[in-house]
């Protein structure tokens, strides 16, 4: 996350005894936007960011609506709240060096399970869409938002548990519809506390979704979903 956000929220919830209507505004205001991510990538046939660019973009908006509308924020300084700012240097590295980890996962379950692995047709076209919407929009919806506001007036751990819940709600649906090495990578990724400079893990994180198992006779990889 962009530096200074602690002072860049001028509303947030109080810390443990936060009044009904706070939370209702925060549900309200994570609410909105998800559902525009979920109808607007299934109308739109997006399931591997074949119209990413355009969800992230509405995604962004309406959070951006949001902290306006609800949290008196004007749009820089929600942009940065929301997580938009230049990544750290440690931060980058960490990212590629868990990614490079977890896709060692792909050639270990290949040997497990005499699957061939093949790159989805056309992911090189695929990669912004798929980064926009499965890294940028999604975690500046649930980092940048829900983690953010939870996290005024109270530790990492406390914010953490609090948006846990929904966070994990949203994060299991890989595992029904992607092969498990991918799943399990993506799900990982997700769990790594990188505080304010989140974005560059979720990058990483929405290119294990370009990749897929090749069914072979040997192995039935019946949670690959097919390529569009």
């Amino acid at each position: 996350m962009a530096p200074g956000r602690d002072r860049l929220r001028s509303v947030s919830i109080p810390p443990a005894s936060a009044d009904l209507k706070a939370w209702l505004k925060l549900l309200a205001g994570l609410a909105i936007p998800f559902a525009l991510f979920q109808g607007l990538a299934q109308a739109l046939g997006s399931d591997r960011g074949q119209a990413g660019i355009v969800v992230a973009a509405a995604v962004i908006a309406a959070l951006l609506a949001v902290e306006g509308l609800l949290f008196g924020q004007s749009a820089r300084a929600a942009l940065r709240a929301l997580g938009f700012g230049r990544p750290a240097g440690r931060g980058l590295m960490v990212a590629l060096g868990v990614s490079l980890l977890l896709l060692g996962l792909f050639p270990i379950y290949a040997a497990i399970g005499g699957a061939s692995l093949a790159a989805d047709p056309g992911w090189v076209w695929l990669l912004p869409g798929l980064i926009a919407q499965g890294g940028v929009a999604e975690e500046a919806l649930f980092r940048g938002y829900l983690f953010g506001h939870l996290r005024q007036g109270r530790s990492f751990r406390r914010a953490a548990a609090l948006a846990a819940l929904p966070f994990a709600l949203a994060h299991l649906y890989p595992l029904a519809i992607l092969p498990w090495p991918v799943a399990i990578a993506s799900l990982l990724l997700a769990t790594i506390p990188s505080g304010r400079r989140h974005l560059c893990i979720s990058r990483c994180r929405a290119l294990l979704k370009s990749w897929r198992c090749r069914e072979t006779p040997s192995c039935r990889c019946s949670g690959s979903a097919p390529a569009r």
